[in-house]
């Protein structure tokens, strides 16, 4: 048996409790060590966050594309880096290229509907990394909304506007499908205002108006009385500003004390971020024309639909919990067969459901490079050359390079701009992970999530006592 030298001088044979200490703290260091090495999404995000939001959105499109190139990266991940390489691209002003990326996920992208599937089936995506991605309901609409937006500002490509019509007839066809309720045709105001936008500007003015008579707000960017001008002597300059950073997936972990062991609840939250700029004001050759009003709160419906799976998403969190569990005290029980010490399948259980749950996280995966909301001001005028500046107003101010312009009749110019790419990085905004010392006041709900996990837990090991 092997022996070491006490303090004392004496020597003495190490006890299986503490060859069961040293075991599970060499498996403790492994598990660091494996978490350290093996990247998650939300990591390999956090520079391309930094280098987006602190006015580099070239810089981050160049980091995207070593990821994408990159073999260490699957197919699983690449539809949602294409369209994190899109936002990237948008902001940097690489319309044509962006429009292309979008495209090509279109095509292939899946939605994931929680309200649709059994519980079993939402844990298996719930807390698999190594799935394809799938957009929820409202990020599958953001990809045509920004295709329509990507093609429309493409001023030297002259058939922008009839990409951008295509665009529009796909998104009907994605609004009329199925029995979608009210609640469920996310952000359609805005889209069907745009691809109004869209079918007018291509003189089908029947199209135009059916799409139009869908917006339920005030904003529809149809002409006014007062905008509708001369067709022959005028033109239409429409500037959108896509206004702060959309919440984003992140996992909250909390140690639940249940029969004297700590247990790991893992369960993927939307976080709401912190908005820099709130108002947008559109002056032309100097004079201020007019605030660009709120289209479409993109933000608000990703928390609806959120909301609307919480109970769902903890149910199939608290099932993965209860299953951790049990695997992790079967490995404790045998551990205490085969061992002298009492302390041995306390120590395994432990490491065990530790180890099971560093390596099922909750998938946080989401198109993070999303704006919070979307402005949008139509200016119907004479045709002529014009300054049109933008300034943004929140808790910083930025007067934005006057754009110069060319009004023509039936050549409509479309402005486009991303706000919050204008040095609004914040560190305390990272994509960590949330323990209960860190959630803020918005996600005091949380708590009661956890409440209601334990309560599970706690009668599922009484039914098997």
């Amino acid at each position: 048996m092997q022996s070491v030298r006490s303090g004392c001088g004496r020597s003495r044979a190490r006890t299986s409790g503490e060859r069961l200490c040293a075991s599970g703290a060499a498996w403790l260091i492994a598990l660091c060590a494996l978490s350290v090495s093996c990247k998650t999404y939300d990591q390999h995000m956090l520079p391309v966050h930094r280098e987006f939001y602190d006015n580099s959105p070239g810089q981050a499109a160049a980091t995207l594309e070593t990821y994408l190139d990159s073999s260490s990266w699957g197919e699983d991940d690449a539809g949602l880096l294409k369209l994190e390489l899109a936002s990237a691209l948008q902001a940097n002003g690489q319309y044509a290229r962006a429009a292309r990326l979008l495209a090509e996920v279109d095509q292939k992208l899946e939605v994931l509907d929680y309200s649709q599937m059994p519980l079993e089936d939402i844990a298996s995506f719930l807390f698999a990394t190594n799935k394809p991605w799938r957009a929820t309901p409202p990020e599958r609409l953001m990809v045509n909304t920004q295709g329509m937006v990507n093609r429309l500002v493409q001023h030297d490509n002259p058939d922008a506007l009839s990409e951008a019509a295509v665009e529009a007839s796909r998104l009907r066809t994605l609004l009329t499908q199925g029995d979608l309720s009210e609640e469920e045709l996310f952000g359609n105001d805005f889209a069907n205002a745009l691809a109004g936008f869209c079918m007018e500007q291509r003189g089908r003015l029947g199209e135009a108006e059916d799409f139009w008579r869908e917006v339920k707000g005030a904003f529809s960017l149809r002409p006014t009385d007062q905008q509708e001008l001369d067709a022959d002597e005028s033109g239409t300059v429409l500037v959108i500003v896509q206004m702060g950073k959309a919440p984003i997936r992140r996992q909250y972990r909390v140690a639940l004390p249940v029969d004297g062991n700590i247990y790991q609840l893992r369960i993927p939250v939307m976080v709401e971020r912190s908005d820099v700029y709130r108002t947008a004001t559109v002056f032309v050759d100097g004079v201020a024309y007019g605030e660009v009003p709120l289209m479409f709160d993109y933000g608000r419906d990703l928390m609806t639909q959120y909301k609307r799976d919480r109970g769902r998403l903890l149910a199939a969190a608290a099932a993965q919990l209860i299953s951790r569990t049990f695997i992790a005290r079967s490995m404790g029980e045998a551990a205490n067969r085969n061992s002298e010490s009492r302390d041995a399948g306390k120590f395994t259980e432990f490491f065990a459901h530790l180890f099971l749950a560093e390596m099922q996280p909750p998938d946080t995966r989401c198109w993070s490079l999303t704006p919070q909301s979307f402005h949008a001001l139509r200016l119907d005028l004479p045709a002529g050359e014009y300054q049109i500046g933008v300034v943004l107003d929140g808790t910083q101010r930025e007067n934005l390079v006057p754009m110069r312009v060319s009004v023509q009749p039936r050549q409509p110019v479309v402005l486009n701009v991303v706000s919050d790419r204008f040095r609004t990085w914040n560190e305390k905004e990272g994509l960590n992970d949330l323990t209960p010392k860190d959630a803020s006041a918005a996600q005091v709900a949380l708590w009661d999530d956890a409440g209601e996990a334990e309560k599970q837990l706690r009668m599922a090991l009484q039914t098997t006592n």
